[in-house]
């Protein structure tokens, strides 16, 4: 929409939905444009599949090689903010002017607190179906998906975790939270992007 003046109004708040490799790709396109995006996805980690592949067709590249810069990219950008463990409720509004309602699910960690240094995870004595991986190995009731895990911190497992409280004794700087809650927020937004595999 052009204004008197013939000029583009300035861009609001963008919403992608689907933190994959699309979804991470469109958020530094976006925010390279000086337009600040939420990017949210339901898993704990961004990366989507391609963090599951060994390699990409047709150049049989290390998928990884590929990934890996791109979520730290995301991760420090200023002008992104990543919703991890997420899902959107429901999206209200008109073109320009939207509100975008999403659920956190709990993750059992103070998210500013973890420094992922995987402590907790090396003393968890459960270990559990790992869906990363298609069941190929196990996990521990608190983990990371996987190595590169963007953001660098751990989820606690709350259906397998047996409260044994060794992760509580262990986590130097009492990450790990005992209680934790769904929360809901409504972010708006003047553009929707879906992104989903």
């Amino acid at each position: 929409m052009l204004t008197l003046h013939g000029s583009m109004p300035a861009m609001g708040n963008v919403v992608i939905i689907g933190a994959g490799i699309a979804g991470i790709q469109a958020a530094l396109d976006i925010a390279g444009h000086n337009i600040h995006v939420d990017l949210i996805e339901r898993e704990p980690t961004i990366g989507g599949h391609m963090a599951q592949l060994d390699k990409t067709f047709p150049t049989n590249d290390c998928s990884m090689c590929i990934l890996s810069p791109k979520t730290v990219d995301v991760a420090r950008h200023p002008n992104i903010t990543i919703h991890t463990c997420t899902e959107v409720e429901s999206i209200a509004g008109e073109i320009g002017h939207f509100q975008v309602t999403v659920r956190k699910h709990p993750r059992y960690i103070d998210e500013k607190a973890c420094t992922g240094c995987g402590d907790c995870i090396q003393i968890c004595p459960v270990e559990v179906y790992n869906r990363f991986d298609a069941g190929v190995g196990v996990r521990k009731a608190i983990y990371k998906p996987h190595p590169q895990a963007v953001p660098d911190i751990v989820i606690k497992d709350s259906e397998h975790c047996i409260e044994c409280g060794l992760c509580y004794d262990v986590c130097g700087p009492d990450a790990i939270k005992r209680k934790d809650e769904e929360s809901v927020t409504t972010i708006p937004a003047s553009s929707i992007l879906i992104t989903t595999g």
